[in-house]
Parts: C-alpha cells; sequence; structure tokens
C-alpha cells in the first residue's frame, strides 16, 4: 500500500523536555559549607546567607503560586476545548453532509458518521480520532472505481495547497461522491505535510442520476426538434434566447426580431411585426399565431409562424417558445384553391338558377347570390337547415318539411329527385319554380353532399298554359271540321287521328292509333293514299289526289287527300269527302277521279 500513498505525513518533531518549575530546588546550607571566608565577621556573613535564603523561599513560594495558577488555566482550557471539540463532534453529526478535519500533524481531528459511512469506516466515528489520515486514505483508494487516479488527484490538491470545490468521486459501488478539498493552515517551505485541512463529503449519487436522466432527456428532445423541418427557439424572460434548433441556427435571419439583439435596429417591416408580436405575447401572456410572408431570391415564400408564452406555477413569464413551418407550398395550394373557388363561385353566381349544396346532415354549405340575393342573409345560412331558414322568412313549415322529406328520399334511393313550388310575387301573381336533389357520394359509397337546383319556369309554365289552351282550341276547331285527318308516320303507321262526318274508316279513333293505313282504310283507298304519301316523302312537299267510292245504296263520295310533312318523322293527311250523284248501271263501279 506504501506505493499509493496520497498524504506523506513526516513523523511529528518531539517536543523540548524542559523541567517543570516545581522541579527547580533552591541551594541548600550545604552548598555554602565548604566556601572560604574572607576577612569579614561570621556575623556578618551570617547575616547576608540569612537574607539570601529569605530572598530565596519568597521566590520560591512566588513560583509555586504561579505554577498552580497555570495548571489551573491549563485545566481550564483543556476542559474548553475538549468541551468545544465535543460540541463540534455533535454538531458535525447533525450535518447533511461528511466532515474529516485533519490537523497539520496528518491525525484526524473530528470525523463525523456520515463521512464513516461514506468511507465505509466502522461506527462510531469517535473511534477514529487521532489516527493518521494515511491509513483511512489508503482505505479509500481502495474503494474508488480508479484508484491510480484518484492517487494522482490527491497528491496534486495536497502539494498545491488550493482549495478545491465539487469534486466527484465515482466508487466502486457505484455511488458517486462529492467533496470539498480546504486547506486550514499554510505550510511551511519545503514542507507540504504540515498543512491541516477540511475535508467535506456529499453522497451525489441520487442527483447525478437525475443528472443524466435529465440530459439524457434533452438529448433526445433536443435530437427530435433539429430534426423537425421546422424552425424552434425559445427565449427567456430577459429576451435572450435559451435554445436553438438546428433550423433556427443555420438560418439566423428567420428569427431576427425576436429577442435582445443590440447589434442594429429592426428596420425591416418583416422584423418590426415580429418585435410587436413578441411584444404583445411577453405583455398579455397569451400565445399569438400568424403567416409570414418573405421574399427569397425574388421568390414569395411563407410562414406559419407562432410565438407560445410558458409561464410558471405562481403565472410569472418563463419563456416563449418560438415556431415556424415553411408553409410555401401549402399557401400556393390554398391560393389556387382560393382562386378556383373564386371562379366557380362566379359561374355558380352568375347562373339565372338558384343552387345550394347541403351537407349530409341537410344543412347549407354553399349558396349562391340567386338564390339568397342578401349578403348577411346568405353568410347567416351556411350550417343552418331549411327549418331555420323558414322559421327567420317566415315561410311556411309544411314546405320545409317537403323539402327534407324529398332530401331523405333522394339519398335514401340514391337517384335524382324533383318537384315544384309556387311562390306569390310583389304584384299577387304566383311564379313557378321546378327543384332537383341530386345526391353525390364519395368513392366509399358515403354521401359526400346533395346539390338543390332550382329554375324559375314561370314563363314556360305560362307557355304550356297557353299552349294547352291553343291547343283545346285547335282540337275543338278540328272537332268541327267535316274532315278526316290523320297523323302518320313515315312508314303509314296512325300516331293520332280525327274522324270526319263522312270516314271511310270504321273503326274509333283511338283504335286507329298503331295501326298501319293499309290495315285501316279500304283497299280501294289505301293504294292511291299511300302513293301519295310515298310521293310526299320523296319530293318533301305537299301532294294531292283523289278517288271515288261507290257506297251500298248506289251513291258516290268523292275523296280528296292532301298530305303534308310535319317533321322529318311526320306526316299529316286531311281526307275530305263529297257526295256525288250514283252512276247509271253498276252501282258497284268505283273509278278514280283524275
Amino acid at each position: 500500500m506504501d506505493q499509493h500513498r496520497p498524504f506523506s505525513v513526516p513523523d511529528a518533531s518531539p517536543a523540548d523536555v524542559r523541567p517543570p518549575l516545581g522541579a527547580i530546588k533552591p541551594p541548600s546550607m550545604a552548598s555554602f559549607a565548604g566556601a572560604p571566608t574572607s576577612g569579614h565577621s561570621f556575623a556578618t556573613v551570617s547575616g547576608s546567607l540569612a537574607e539570601q535564603l529569605a530572598r530565596s523561599q519568597a521566590a520560591l513560594a512566588q513560583a509555586e503560586q504561579r505554577n498552580t495558577e497555570l495548571r489551573r488555566a491549563l485545566d481550564d482550557a483543556t476542559y474548553a476545548a475538549q468541551t468545544a471539540t465535543a460540541r463540534l463532534a455533535t454538531f458535525a453529526s447533525y450535518l447533511p453532509e461528511g466532515l474529516l478535519l485533519v490537523d497539520p500533524r496528518g491525525t484526524v481531528a473530528l470525523i463525523n458518521d456520515y463521512c464513516c459511512n461514506a468511507f465505509g469506516l466502522p461506527l462510531p466515528a469517535s473511534n477514529w480520532l487521532g489516527y493518521s489520515i494515511r491509513n483511512i486514505a489508503n482505505w479509500l483508494q481502495e474503494q474508488t472505481a480508479d484508484p491510480t487516479g484518484f492517487q494522482l488527484n490527491v497528491q496534486q490538491h495536497w502539494q498545491s495547497g488550493q482549495q478545491v470545490l465539487n469534486q466527484e468521486l465515482l466508487m466502486l459501488d457505484g455511488r458517486t461522491l462529492a467533496w470539498d478539498y480546504l486547506p486550514t493552515s499554510e505550510a511551511a517551505q519545503d514542507a507540504v505535510a504540515s498543512i491541516g485541512f477540511l475535508l467535506r463529503l456529499r453522497d451525489v449519487t441520487e442527483v447525478r442520476q437525475q443528472r443524466e436522466q435529465q440530459q439524457h432527456e434533452r438529448t433526445f428532445y433536443e435530437t427530435v426538434l433539429n430534426q423537425l423541418p421546422a424552425e424552434v427557439f425559445a427565449t427567456d424572460a430577459a429576451t435572450h434566447y435559451t435554445f436553438l434548433n438546428a433550423q433556427a441556427a443555420a438560418y439566423p435571419g428567420l428569427r431576427k426580431g425576436f429577442a435582445a439583439d443590440k447589434s442594429a435596429p429592426y428596420l425591416g417591416d418583416v422584423q418590426q411585426q415580429r418585435q410587436r408580436y413578441y411584444e404583445q405575447v411577453a405583455t398579455t401572456g397569451l400565445p399569438v399565431k400568424w403567416i409570414e410572408q418573405s421574399t427569397d431570391a425574388d421568390v414569395p415564400r411563407y410562414f406559419m409562424r407562432s410565438l407560445q408564452p410558458v409561464k410558471t406555477e405562481d403565472g410569472r413569464l418563463q419563456m416563449i417558445v418560438g415556431h415556424s413551418v415553411d408553409i410555401t407550398l401549402q399557401e400556393e395550394a390554398r391560393q389556387r384553391l382560393q382562386e378556383q373557388e373564386a371562379f366557380y363561385n362566379a359561374i355558380l353566381n352568375h347562373m339565372p338558377a338558384d343552387i345550394s349544396v347541403f351537407d349530409a346532415a341537410h344543412r347549407y354549405r354553399f349558396v349562391n347570390n340567386q338564390a339568397v340575393r342578401d349578403p348577411d342573409l346568405r353568410e347567416w345560412l351556411i350550417g343552418k337547415d331549411n327549418f331555420q331558414y323558414f322559421l327567420r322568412q317566415q315561410r311556411s313549415r309544411t314546405m320545409a318539411e317537403q323539402r327534407h322529406f324529398l332530401f331523405e328520399e333522394a339519398v335514401r334511393n340514391r337517384r335524382q329527385m324533383s318537384w315544384e313550388e309556387t311562390a306569390p310575387r310583389p304584384d299577387g301573381t304566383l311564379s313557378y319554380w321546378l327543384y332537383y336533389y341530386y345526391p353525390v357520394f364519395g368513392a366509399d359509397g358515403s354521401l359526400d353532399m346533395v346539390i338543390s337546383y332550382g329554375a324559375d319556369i314561370t314563363a314556360r309554365r305560362q307557355a304550356e298554359d297557353r299552349i294547352r289552351a291553343s291547343e283545346h282550341r285547335v282540337r275543338a276547331l278540328l272537332t268541327a271540321l267535316p274532315d278526316t285527318i290523320l297523323v302518320t308516320s313515315r312508314m303509314g303507321f296512325v300516331h293520332d287521328a280525327k274522324l270526319g262526318d263522312d270516314s271511310l274508316l270504321s273503326q274509333a279513333a283511338d283504335q286507329l292509333i298503331g295501326n298501319h293505313l293499309a290495315d285501316v282504310l279500304p283497299p280501294l283507298a289505301a293504294e292511291p293514299v299511300l302513293a301519295s304519301l310515298t310521293e310526299m316523302l320523296r319530293t318533301g312537299q305537299r301532294t294531292d289526289t283523289a278517288f271515288e267510292l261507290a257506297q251500298p245504296d248506289g251513291a258516290r263520295v268523292a275523296y280528296q287527300v292532301r298530305c303534308t310533312p310535319l317533321d322529318s318523322e311526320e306526316a299529316l293527311l286531311v281526307l275530305t269527302s263529297r257526295k256525288l250523284p250514283p252512276l247509271l248501271g253498276n252501282t258497284d263501279l268505283a273509278s278514280r277521279m283524275p
């Protein structure tokens, strides 16, 4: 063990041996017995000796009294020192740290139980008082994880005579001790071992583990933050940066204006805007978010900025965390989407029809200007249903219920639904509207939206009414005519029929529909009628023909046939009859008129 001696403490020099004051004896009379005598008388000599004896006895008495006082003072000092030492030891035993006091002779003057437990020394601590520090140092050296390093470290501190604070020492059992080396006396020249010192000791194993855990967590989170494709930074309450991730450190221009920077004033609009937001967060304690635009090589870039205040438990501002993400692609896509939306809105808003879009719950998602002309009402309507809309507009709830029913029918049957509605006009007349519900389903079959389309059919409805009235008048007029009128196809099939007063057709008009002319006309009439129809179709012009038919009573009937094209598919045949006088002779004879 001598090769690892960290403390080279020489043996203490022996104290000077001096006889106690009480050992000093006055000279006896026998010492003067052989002294030569002079010419003085014996009486004179005897008187002188008596005086000397008296002075010696007085001095001896004073010396004994002084010796008694010194002994008493020594006893008092010893008691006071022992009492102070005991009190110091008691005080040290209650400290939450280890204390080891070594005097200049290299012996232990003070040690507490905490220190013994830390070093693995047997208790009680008082047993180690007076021991050489060399023994304890050698024992402690073997308990460390690095004995050689411990020896060199301690020797360096011992020889330098300088205090050392918070020196960590790793033990074999995994504990970590932190110690302070405090010299208590100065070394004489070339006598390093005469330095006394105080060693303060603390077990910081748990603290170090917590610190390592914190460091591990910090490294973990910093690694995550450094991998983010976004700028992240933090400032303390004094507006100084406390953290910068890799993005923030690489592009300092992205964070100008967010913290104290005395190098230059913030002259740019962007930096001034950042400073205003930063001061707003610091003052109000509320987070803020905004989109910032900058230009890089004449190319606009957009960033989503946010500042988040972090407060202590008592509500004081602890830090401000800044975050920014480059959203240039998203912003450009959003702008394109806005342009497309504005484009389609312009188209829908200029269409002469009511167009609305509903979600799956029959709530309005879009309404064009034609459907609701009031912009405030149009904005309010988004997210509302027809029941809320009709209630606000004081319209019939029955109509809202009908629309809701048709909406559900369109969704349930997955097909378009149509219906008509009427609405009063300011002049008291009615307007007619045709509405459609068209459900739109996503790729997964779920309902995406329902498109509503409404058109004002008042003009069409009025036209239809006029057409119906006209048809009624025309049919009444045709009914009043004595002619037979047929509407046929190009192939000669009857599409419509009106029989005259003297019709050569024996069937009712509705029974003729769908039959061919050859099947419904007498043979003598079918031939000229079909020939005239064929000629009309060939030329595209009206054709005329005539023929006669003899009646069973001998009378003759002349028929005038006019074929007129209606369109490319149909023709109009008008058969006008006229009675002729009977022929003499054969009553069955029938001849064609030229």
